[in-house]
């Protein structure tokens, strides 16, 4: 009669081998937590069962049991294999690293198992501090697959010196130190007869810099701190050389990996030798680099001091639209874009990657839309006309080639096939630019009149007024605490409104400074309210005047909106437009800067009270009618 657990495994779908290996094992007990959502199954076994039966088994239980959240499941092994550890703990490594890629440097590290001790071996107190981290998750991890051990991690001294003597005996040079002399000087004698240790080159067709390399490649993404030896496979986008006083080269190499960046540098003495470097470094190109990681001290960033550089099989993996129907990108940026824009585009080469990309895909079209400009417009539009003459060509060849082949063996399949390419012929699939720019529209509308009237203002009635207020935001709690107006008719005053408001509150320190109006001045006055609605009944529907109108009409508004006091619809004209329009040479524009321009009298002391500047106002205004 079969064990429960054997019914279990008849219904998981796991391999004959799986099933073998289970068999013998003893399933022990099963521990679930109070909701019965997670799961604990003890197993029994004489050995460590392999990895790969452990992975299949574990994957299909979750599967099984899919309502459950967790499911952990923990051998106990009588006898330890050791090679199955070594495995175990690489797959936990790798299961870390999704977490923190730098863990990956360990797959392949160097381990030490005694008994029940395990010891893991680090080349540098960084890498230590890196796997501190996550020494409790490896002890679980391994506990629950029968290895019950003592983990310790230590830095490999004996290798550590290794690295660092192979990495001094391979310097490119070594830079003497100079004392700073005074500009102009003499190089002292020592100098004159100094050679830097030259660069041992390899005679080796694989070989740029150096040596073979030949140890494994790591990922710029997971340097962390200084390193003594590491590789990397990374590709060269930007390339700096720098010669100092001592005639010593200095590279500076930008590399990438397209997971991260650094900079890498290496010191060249001879001129020779850089000329020969620069020759076979290009921008664009993949290469095998090594050497250690270091703190400069000029830029205080870690970079790859150099020592061997070798080229590089490596290439990009191209991506390919598969797609039956291609899209056609309708909104795209070149590098003609400042500041929204990758793909390159290069004036000199005549090149334009978005638009080649587009064609290499299999695209039928792309939209050229750059910021503010079309000067990638040329350059796409010569690429795009060639790319489509090579089609007309292309088609034009093979039909006359099916035409001679024809003539000598006529067969259905070739007529047919000429027919399809008289037909492309008539229709070919050309590549199409759309050419386009986004641009910023800008409204320039400048509004001297809000709603306007076709009135003649000599002979009509119409109000100057400004207002003091708490504060700049008439929605954002500030409100009025003066309303001053004067009316004028043929350019003579004829009447005048003049109200302080209390707002039943404090007067900010800064506008009392400004106007002059304190707390006591309007402690026994009239709202907002009441005071508004005199003024409106004062101008009537009369057209109204104001300087920076749309600051003083935001408050009035405001004001009737608090109050329900209806919909302000008086024309108003805003001083402070019109001399922007009419005084086109002049940068200021302030009342304080018209009144001088046009020789009204007024007094900076009183400046800022609501009446006086109405009044201010109206003289500015006449002075702007003359000018009309």
């Amino acid at each position: 009669m079969q064990s429960k657990f054997e019914q279990l495994l008849e219904k998981l779908n796991i391999s004959l081998e799986c099933k073998n290996v289970l068999y013998n094992c003893e399933l022990k007990k099963i521990v679930s937590n109070k909701d019965r959502n997670n799961y604990i199954f003890y197993f029994d076994s004489n050995t460590n069962i392999p990895l790969n039966i452990y992975i299949e088994f574990k994957k299909e239980l979750e599967r099984y049991f899919d309502d459950v959240n967790s499911i952990k499941i923990i051998f106990n092994a009588k006898e330890k294999n050791n090679d199955l550890l070594i495995e175990y703990y690489k797959h936990i490594l790798d299961l870390l690293s999704k977490k923190s890629k730098m863990l990956e440097i360990f797959i392949d590290s160097k381990v030490n198992v005694e008994g029940d001790n395990f010891t893991i071996y680090v080349n540098n107190v960084a890498e230590l501090k890196k796997m501190e981290e996550y020494k409790e998750e490896i002890f679980n991890f391994l506990s629950c697959v029968g290895y019950t051990l003592n983990i310790s991690i230590l830095v490999d001294l004996d290798e550590e010196s290794k690295v660092v003597e192979q990495i001094e005996s391979k310097k490119v040079v070594e830079v003497p130190y100079v004392v700073k002399e005074e500009k102009q000087a003499p190089k002292p004698n020592w100098m004159k007869n100094y050679t830097p240790k030259q660069v041992e080159t390899v005679d080796d067709p694989k070989v740029i810099l150096g040596r073979v390399i030949d140890t494994k490649i790591s990922r710029v993404d997971t340097i962390v701190g200084k390193i003594p030896l590491i590789a990397l496979e990374v590709m060269i986008f930007g390339i700096d050389i720098r010669e100092t006083k001592t005639d010593l080269r200095i590279f500076t190499l930008k590399l990438t990996d397209k997971t991260d960046s650094i900079y890498g540098k290496m010191f060249v003495n001879s001129k020779e030798e850089a000329d020969r470097l620069s020759k076979l470094l290009k921008c664009g190109n993949y290469y095998k680099v090594r050497g250690s990681i270091k703190e400069d001290k000029y830029s205080s960033e870690d970079v790859l001091s150099i020592i061997d550089i070798n080229y590089s099989d490596y290439k990009e993996e191209e991506i390919i639209d598969d797609a039956l129907v291609k899209r056609v990108e309708l909104h795209a940026h070149t590098m003609m874009s400042q500041m929204d824009g990758l793909t390159k585009i290069d004036l000199g080469k005549h090149t334009c990657e978005l638009v080649s990309r587009a064609i290499d895909m299999g695209y039928r079209g792309v939209a050229i839309t750059d910021h503010n400009g079309c000067q990638a417009f040329p350059i796409a539009y010569g690429i795009i006309n060639s790319h489509n003459k090579d089609i007309r060509k292309k088609l034009s060849s093979l039909k006359d080639e099916l035409e001679n082949k024809i003539s000598e063996d006529s067969n259905e399949e070739l007529l047919k096939e000429l027919e399809d390419v008289k037909e492309k012929i008539k229709n070919p699939p050309i590549f199409k630019g759309l050419y386009g720019t986004e641009l910023t529209l800008v409204d320039d509308t400048v509004n001297i009149v809000v709603r306007p009237k076709n009135i003649n203002l000599s002979g009509t009635t119409y109000v100057v007024f400004d207002t003091e207020t708490t504060g700049f935001n008439a929605a954002g709690g500030d409100q009025m605490i003066e309303i001053g107006a004067v009316k004028i008719k043929d350019g003579v005053i004829i009447d005048r409104f003049d109200e302080l408001i209390n707002p039943f509150r404090h007067i900010p320190d800064k506008i009392t400074e400004l106007t002059c109006i304190t707390d006591d001045m309007v402690k026994d006055k009239d709202s907002e309210e009441n005071v508004t609605k005199r003024f409106l009944q004062w101008t009537s529907d009369a057209p109204m005047v104001a300087h920076n109108a749309k600051f003083d009409i935001s408050f009035i508004e405001m004001s009737m909106k608090k109050y329900n006091l209806g919909e302000f619809k008086n024309t108003v004209i805003d001083t402070l437009e019109l001399s922007r329009t009419l005084d086109q040479g002049f940068a200021r524009h302030s009342l304080s800067a018209l009144v001088k321009r046009y020789n009204v009298e007024f007094d900076e002391d009183a400046h800022h009270r609501a009446d006086y500047d109405a009044e201010g106002t109206a003289l500015v205004l006449a002075g702007l009618f003359i000018c009309l």
